[in-house]
């Protein structure tokens, strides 16, 4: 149905994260992306425009998952944020 009304692309997202909570729903996603190789840049909403919150967060967050896999994987590394 997507195909038929012009979307170039359909991923779907694997059950165990579809069904997870926000935050693995969510790093499913970014990964399924990832692993294309097609994407530059990824776009995402925020409940507020305060670009420093936003980086700790994702700093904390990238921490806890370096903490947990024992390394780091620059391919989720938050480089930029355009505010809008």
């Amino acid at each position: 149905m997507a195909l038929s009304c012009g979307a170039d692309l359909v991923l779907e997202l694997p059950t165990v994260f579809a069904t997870s909570s926000a935050a693995y729903f969510a790093e499913g996603g970014v990964k399924l992306l990832s692993n294309t190789n097609c994407i530059n840049y990824l776009c995402y909403g925020a409940e507020t425009d305060n670009h420093s919150l936003i980086r700790s967060i994702a700093d904390i967050l990238l921490n806890e998952r370096d903490m947990r896999e024992g390394g780091r994987n620059t391919n989720f590394v938050l480089t930029h944020i355009f505010l809008c």
